[in-house]
């Protein structure tokens, strides 16, 4: 995507490649499966994503580029909050939901069957 993390971890790991950047993930898309471009790098789950969509084209290689923190930005004066959303993230790692969370979006793909699969872009216009 244009000027997002996924385009600088890019430009970094490919110095020497020429680095398309799309609007939206359908354009990123249609473009590998119409041969505009050879690969994508994208924030997971969507590379795992495309993969599965796109088995007979696209193929998962290497790991992750770069490893982003992600995290909860809150005014420091609200300390009820702070304790709050510190309590959760505690007791939700404790028991076992987070970690589940995390196997269900990232670990597997059940919850594609939630979406219309069948619905693929078409290949990108000249």
């Amino acid at each position: 995507m244009s000027n997002s993390t996924d385009e600088a971890a890019a430009k970094e790991a490919f110095p020497k490649a020429t680095i398309l950047s799309f609007d939206n993930t359908s354009d990123v898309f249609a473009a590998i499966i119409g041969g505009d471009a050879q690969a994508m790098v994208a924030t997971s789950p969507t590379p795992q994503m495309a993969a599965r969509l796109y088995d007979a084209k696209l193929k998962m290689v290497g790991g992750p580029l770069l490893r982003t923190p992600e995290a909860f930005a809150m005014r420091p004066d609200d300390v009820r909050l702070i304790q709050y959303v510190n309590n959760w993230i505690g007791a939700r790692t404790a028991d076992g939901t987070i970690g589940g969370v995390r196997r269900y979006w990232f670990g597997s793909f059940k919850w594609m069957s939630r979406f219309d699969t069948g619905a693929k872009p078409e290949p990108a216009k000249q």
